[in-house]
């Protein structure tokens, strides 16, 4: 995706002008936006609704995109890393939210057995 997809004319056909359009739009706005994201869960933050509505719609509106314009190798290659990111992100924030709930479940467990220990010791 060079910078010479955004520049676009009156005089371009329709489809370019729409993959011109996408493209800046992905390029300047959803790729950081998606990027951030990315980040913030690397560091264990977890995902917001509105993260999730973002990441969705970003795949949804390229790919929509390639079934109205037609094949085009660069609506293709934004389309594969808008994939590609919103995989790697949900990845992230899934095994994330396991170890949170495998961590809890232990702590869970280990505190039913100091109990099941003081009840055992009342009992006697």
């Amino acid at each position: 995706m060079s910078g010479d997809t955004a520049a676009c004319s009156e005089h371009d056909p329709p489809i370019a002008q729409a993959v011109a359009s996408l493209s800046a739009e992905f390029i300047q706005r959803q790729l950081p936006r998606a990027l951030g994201i990315q980040v913030q869960v690397a560091d264990g933050e977890a995902l917001s609704d509105e993260d999730v509505a973002f990441l969705m719609e970003m795949v949804d509106t390229l790919g929509c995109a390639g079934e109205l314009l037609g094949h085009d190798p660069r609506l293709e290659a934004m389309h594969r890393c808008a994939l590609s990111l919103y995989d790697d992100i949900l990845t992230e924030a899934f095994v994330q939210a396991m170890s949170e709930i495998d961590a809890g479940v232990g702590a869970q467990a280990g505190s039913r057995s100091r109990d099941c220990d003081h009840h055992d010791a009342w009992a006697s």
